[in-house]
């Protein structure tokens, strides 16, 4: 009774707390966008074999750890900006920092190609272009989260990802092979770059954009996001994307492909409630950073919403498996509903643990972050390396046993967040 009364408590505050509003804008958006995610995906397969699947699944885990490095995660400090001029001045730093990655990212990448090396590996060309408008997303994202335009962003979530799926399904038809899936997202992108523009005053972003005494003062003050956040983001996405990589090492492209469908499927749930919860619990949790007695009662609360949906989305894809793949996206892709079956504990893990471990940024406690995310990315490149020297076993064993070790990884981080937060109110 006491979980119910919990569950039900939270929700029942929806028009008179921020949070849940915010989060129904979040939450409305994202549920239509993996509508479209689900009613796209039967055709996409349909159109792109598993191995274009792995080459893009190897491309957008290219670009989403490059773009950790785009901005420093000086766009994470955008969100709590206090007013509107340290906001420009973060944007503008930002803008920099992307600028230049791109760049070197195109000089490294030219230079690896004419070296002779990878030239199989085409789709690298495409690499700084979307790390550009990743991370000019990226800032404008952020600095529509620190306005709380919750609905402008709802709106955002449905325009790219029905862009990018109509547009993945025209570019089939031309025989692009993986470049139409790579070229459907970043037509993606460009259009909503387009649309958050409009919500800027770009005249006064760009200001003294050739301030560099301004740049370097916002620097120093935010150092802390690109010394701690940086790092432990860049981690953090690690252990998401290096998943297509270890698999492509171990195994065949193909079956990175089976795994990127999986993913996808696996991702809906963390789309529709873990996401949505994560960008509205930092702004909720910012104002009490010193309260550490609301700080644990936020923490629990929201654990216990997340722990329940997660626990029912696990079931559900559990049950449905194999034969749910086979049936929707057609028969050559039944191991990808294999592969969910093994990821399951993590799905758990990740959908329950991941929005919480925001709290420690509101905290100031990044370096337990970076540790956290740290680990996990050890013991993924651990669980390989193992399988690649005393193991030959099915990638099922592989995915069950990352997943294992992962989920250990994140329950605990979670108690020992619950343990910091008690032991610091005690203090208090």
């Amino acid at each position: 009774m006491w979980l119910k009364d919990n569950f039900y408590g939270v929700l029942k505050k929806g028009k008179k707390n921020s949070f849940i509003k915010g989060f129904s804008f979040l939450l409305g958006g994202t549920v239509i966008t993996q509508i479209i995610t689900l009613v796209l995906a039967p055709v996409l397969t349909r159109l792109y074999s598993p191995e274009e699947y792995g080459i893009n699944a190897l491309y957008i885990s290219t670009i989403s750890m490059l773009g950790v490095f785009a901005t420093l995660r000086f766009n994470s400090a955008i969100v709590i900006a206090e007013n509107i001029f340290e906001r420009n001045r973060l944007i503008r730093l930002c803008i920099i920092t992307t600028i230049s990655i791109s760049v070197i990212s195109l000089i490294t990448i030219g230079g690896i190609q004419f070296s002779g090396h990878y030239r199989n590996f085409g789709w690298l060309w495409f690499v700084p272009l979307s790390v550009l408008l990743m991370g000019f997303f990226e800032i404008l994202y952020a600095s529509i989260l620190n306005q709380n335009k919750y609905k402008v962003l709802a709106k955002i979530t449905i325009v790219k990802i029905t862009i990018q799926g109509v547009a993945q399904i025209l570019f089939s038809f031309f025989g692009f092979g993986y470049a139409g899936l790579i070229l459907g997202n970043i037509l993606s992108f460009v259009v909503v770059l387009f649309i958050l523009l409009n919500f800027h005053h770009l005249i006064f972003v760009w200001k003294n954009i050739v301030d560099f005494h301004r740049y370097w003062q916002t620097f120093k003050t935010f150092l802390e996001y690109p010394k701690f956040a940086f790092p432990a983001e860049l981690a953090s996405m690690a252990s998401l994307m290096l998943f297509p990589f270890l698999i492509s090492y171990l195994y065949t492209v193909e079956e990175v492909g089976f795994f990127a469908l999986a993913n996808k499927l696996i991702g809906i749930p963390i789309g529709l409630f873990g996401n949505s919860v994560r960008q509205v619990f930092v702004r909720e949790v910012s104002p009490y950073a010193k309260n550490f007695n609301m700080l644990r009662k936020k923490y629990t609360q929201t654990s216990l919403v997340l722990f329940f949906l997660g626990l029912a989305s696990s079931g559900v894809l559990y049950i449905l498996g194999p034969s749910f793949f086979s049936f929707v996206f057609g028969k050559e892709w039944v191991m990808a509903g294999i592969y969910v079956q093994a990821l399951i504990l993590l799905l758990l893990a990740r959908m329950t643990i991941t929005p919480l471990l925001s709290i420690l940024i509101v905290i100031k406690k990044q370096r337990m972050s970076l540790i956290i995310n740290f680990s996990l990315v050890f013991a993924m490149v651990l669980c390989t390396t193992v399988y690649k020297i005393f193991f030959s076993a099915q990638i099922q064993s592989f995915l069950f046993a990352i997943s294992l070790v992962l989920s250990l990884i994140y329950f605990s981080s979670f108690f020992l967040i619950l343990k910091i937060l008690k032991n610091k109110n005690d203090e208090d």
